[in-house]
């Protein structure tokens, strides 16, 4: 994927996000919680062996960039079904 193309991706779902934030009170909720639990998970954390923090580390880093991958793809096919809809409607 072309990098201009990767960018104005994540600069729309950013603001999508930023506006779900701003709009939706269970998402806001959702965030706060995820706040809260970090906690106790970060003193989970510390009680496991410094490899293990590490592995664990890993596993969440990796996580991420299959999300954000998987976010990225679905935002594209969604825009290119979009475009195939509107070119079939003659719009």
């Amino acid at each position: 994927m072309d990098n201009n193309l990767r960018q104005y991706i994540w600069e729309i779902i950013e603001e999508t996000v930023s506006n779900l934030k701003d709009d939706n009170e269970d998402y806001h909720k959702l965030i706060n919680d995820r706040e809260t639990l970090a906690t106790v998970v970060a003193d989970i954390l510390n009680r496991l062996s410094e490899s293990e923090q590490e592995t664990y580390e890993q596993y969440q880093n990796t996580n991420h960039l299959v999300w954000g991958m998987e976010k990225a793809h679905i935002y594209l096919r969604g825009f290119r079904d979009c475009y195939k809809l509107f070119k079939w409607l003659q719009l």
